[in-house]
């Protein structure tokens, strides 16, 4: 079968798979990227499947979801009344005819099993436990406004971890949500032509990933207020620089502005206001500052770690996908074994285990 297009984030998170799992063992099958790829895939993943080759008139008798190659990609198909909802690099609805002019004859019907094969790290029940317990602190010892601030400080972590994240291959759907259609073209409602050709680089962190330092900084440092209130205003002040860069990137630079990025700097300014006009101006102290010094330090050196151990992570899953496909090439096994001369053991040479008078005998060859 020919190449299908491989964008499938809304049909890997509708059938809530590991992406990175599934893109892996995808990559790696030696008749990738088939139909029977794809398949195997799947039934890898615990979704258990079967593949025709139906004529159109037969799909009405099709189960109300089922995977078919729309406009050239594996997509769900769900029923709904007299449409149908497709799910592949982006959600769309066609009617009847619709779908049956943009699909193939192909049509895969799949049960999923309730055992789900699922990350190894599920980095999203910490985050969420660590934000309940600051939120709960600040609201229990820390002025409304103060809490404010902490909950724009918080927002801005999530949102930037989604964005770090993506980076590696992870869906976010918040970032979805906000950006739009970010599998589709770049266009003015897409982050990727921001986010993903952010041409930044200090030591391998773009600017995106800079947000996620400062935001996790001055998370902490929200904690210890009013005391870090002079240390915090002087952040807020520096986030202006960094406001300015992006606005100019986004409008003069890539002529595009990225939703999520506007997001981010409306959390910014929100922060420097309430910093502004709210915060008592607390007395300059030595040991603040050089505990500060060494919270950002500390933050630097964790997400510059994080960066380089993914990026390492994901460079050695691409060169072992390579090396899984041509192992497990099966024509490449069959012409290897029938083209090459065949050796002929004699009884000097070898030793039996089991029945020698076996009508068959399974010989082992080593080195």
């Amino acid at each position: 079968m020919k190449n299908i297009n491989m964008l499938l984030d809304k049909l890997i998170n509708y059938l809530k798979l590991d992406k990175q799992e599934f893109l892996f063992q995808f990559n790696s099958h030696p008749n990738y990227p088939s139909a029977l790829a794809f398949s195997d895939t799947l039934n890898f993943m615990g979704v258990r499947n079967d593949a025709y080759e139906l004529d159109k008139e037969y799909w009405d008798e099709l189960p109300e979801e089922f995977i078919a190659i729309v406009d050239n990609s594996f997509s769900l198909v769900k029923k709904n009344g007299s449409q149908y909802s497709i799910y592949s690099d982006k959600a769309k609805t066609l009617n009847k005819d619709e779908l049956h002019k943009k699909s193939t004859d192909f049509v895969l019907l799949f049960e999923k099993d309730k055992a789900e094969i699922k990350s190894i790290t599920n980095y999203k029940s910490i985050t969420y436990a660590v934000f309940a317990i600051i939120s709960i602190y600040a609201l229990l010892s820390q002025a409304w406004y103060e809490v404010v601030f902490n909950i724009l400080s918080l927002a801005g972590v999530y949102i930037s971890l989604e964005i770090f994240n993506q980076k590696f291959g992870n869906t976010s759907n918040v970032i979805g949500s906000i950006c739009g259609d970010t599998a589709g073209n770049q266009d003015l409602n897409s982050c990727n032509k921001i986010i993903n050709q952010d041409k930044t680089s200090i030591l391998g962190l773009k600017f995106s990933d800079f947000s996620l330092i400062y935001f996790i900084g001055i998370t902490i440092l929200g904690l210890f207020l009013p005391a870090t209130s002079f240390i915090i205003k002087g952040f807020t002040f520096a986030s202006l620089i960094a406001i300015g860069y992006s606005l100019y990137v986004q409008g003069f630079v890539e002529k595009t502005f990225c939703r999520v990025c506007l997001v981010i700097i409306s959390l910014l300014i929100a922060q420097l206001l309430i910093g502004v006009f709210l915060f008592e101006n607390s007395v300059f102290d030595i040991k603040t500052v050089l505990l500060s010094i060494i919270l950002w330090i500390s933050t630097f050196s964790l997400i510059l770690y994080l960066n380089n151990t993914l990026q390492d992570k994901e460079s050695l899953q691409k060169s072992n996908a390579k090396n899984l496909r041509f192992k497990r090439n099966y024509d490449l096994f069959k012409r290897e074994l029938l083209e090459t001369e065949k050796v002929t053991f004699s009884n000097n040479e070898t030793f039996f285990v089991g029945n020698k008078d076996a009508k068959l005998h399974l010989s082992i060859v080593s080195n």
